[in-house]
């Protein structure tokens, strides 16, 4: 039967996720960083939803483990523990609540999936055209495609020609690797693979956007999910057709990876051996603060190994803020407005002493830095933390197996596709920086992954 159209709670989910789109794409940072506080005050903002039980169950389990956790740490560590960067947590990694507050059985829609990943088309059709010019400027001036041309290419996250420098370029290829996964769903699902076509510019940016840890994660992320896809019938097809096609997919894709990016992709072969032979002053502080971490800290604090340290005290982003090196660097250390910069003492031993170390080695990456996902949610919640992180995604996974098994629309298989995809992809982000914490980075995939998840729900 043929929706009528959507419901208010449909709608409203739409409008939020135009707006947080726009903001995925903005320039304005500050404000991108509330985009996951912005929707839910507007999503939310209805007495029905607000006074709901599905709504007060979880705001008290949400307060419940906010107290329980500041509790738990202060007793742990009553001298160290730092307070303002365990509030500032609750800010940085606000785009895990949408998982908590929307409910995704509401959201199971024809008629929404469609009108989100065609106002999203259009957006990473510009987006890509936009990347695609400032790739080419980059080629003009300096000659090639290749080393650091990848840098320009930052859509209207940075507009202007010459690059930002501030970390545009990885939250643009981002997010269009999130939309990407959107709109291989939504051609799929039409069964018309005619105007793919319409997805060459979005493609041909992140592939010029040379984010290649965030490419590689991709592709390792696609992967995994084709393996965990059951083999099913999807209407006239089955999946293994449909798995055949995006491997070939990404063999086609890795053409002009290899003949535009001949150089980056050779230098990748260097990282992980630097990362592991290199020590001291000579080594990789990415190295350094991970071995601190495993090794020198437990002697400090036995504890820490199963519970961690608490959240904001070590190596998030929360405690890069407060500590001031973040913004204002060894030089000027810079914490938020009317803040005084504050950090945990072993933070402050192991991470800061690293970071100040080696601020003015000007050449090194992300894959060099001495703060990553993997590393904050260890060392900040412990192994206990770390098997949560692990058990949420696998649970994912295998809800996601079930509900193919008894799947009988094409629509609930590529949505199963897709939060494979996405949870995985965001997963593996955490090899690298602090991307949980990157609402502008992560939060439009979130809110993708909440739409997918709600196209299969009973």
């Amino acid at each position: 039967m043929k929706e009528v159209g959507l419901t208010r709670y449909q709608q409203k989910f739409y409008y939020g996720y135009v707006v947080v789109l726009m903001l995925a794409f903005s320039p304005f940072k500050g404000l991108a960083y509330l985009a996951s506080f912005i929707f839910l005050v507007f999503f939310l903002s209805e007495k029905g939803v607000l006074l709901s039980v599905f709504f007060l169950r979880r705001l008290m389990v949400l307060i419940a483990v906010i107290l329980g956790l500041y509790f738990l740490y202060s007793s742990l560590y009553p001298s160290i523990f730092n307070r303002p960067s365990f509030i500032l947590t609750t800010v940085t990694y606000s785009s895990f609540y949408a998982f908590l507050f929307i409910d995704y059985s509401r959201l199971k829609s024809d008629l929404l999936f469609d009108k989100i990943a065609v106002f999203s088309r259009g957006i990473f059709f510009l987006e890509g055209c936009i990347g695609v010019v400032q790739a080419v400027n980059g080629f003009i001036v300096g000659g090639s495609f290749d080393i650091s041309n990848g840098d320009r290419v930052e859509g209207t996250v940075h507009l202007p020609l010459p690059s930002e420098l501030s970390f545009a370029n990885p939250i643009f290829c981002a997010n269009m690797l999130g939309l990407l996964v959107l709109l291989i769903a939504y051609y799929f699902k039409k069964g018309n693979t005619k105007k793919f076509f319409l997805l060459i510019p979005g493609i041909l940016s992140i592939i010029l956007a040379s984010v290649l840890h965030q490419i590689a994660l991709f592709i390792v992320a696609l992967l995994g999910a084709l393996i965990l896809l059951p083999n099913v019938r999807m209407g006239k097809i089955k999946t293994g057709v449909l798995k055949k096609r995006l491997l070939w997919s990404v063999v086609i894709m890795l053409i002009p990876i290899t003949l535009f990016l001949g150089k980056n992709v050779s230098g990748i072969s260097k990282i992980p051996r630097d990362i592991i032979t290199n020590e001291g002053e000579d080594g990789i502080p990415k190295a350094i603060v991970t071995l601190n971490a495993l090794f020198e800290v437990p002697k400090e604090e036995s504890a820490a190994v199963w519970v961690g340290l608490g959240p904001g005290q070590f190596s998030s982003r929360a405690a890069l803020i407060m500590s001031g090196l973040y913004f204002g660097g060894p030089e000027n250390p810079r914490a938020l407005p009317f803040i005084e910069p504050n950090m945990n003492p072993l933070a402050d031993k192991y991470v800061f002493d690293v970071l100040v170390l080696f601020s003015d080695v000007d050449y090194f990456g992300s894959s060099q830095k001495p703060f990553y996902s993997f590393l904050s949610i260890y060392t900040e919640f412990g192994v206990i933390g770390f098997s949560l992180l692990l058990l949420v995604v696998s649970s994912q996974i295998l809800k996601g197996r079930r509900v193919i098994k008894q799947a009988k629309s094409r629509t609930s298989i590529l949505a199963v596709l897709g939060v494979f995809v996405l949870t995985l992809f965001i997963f593996f982000l955490g090899v690298q920086v602090n991307y949980y914490e990157v609402v502008q980075a992560i939060f439009l995939s979130i809110l993708i992954i909440t739409l997918f998840k709600g196209q299969y729900q009973r």
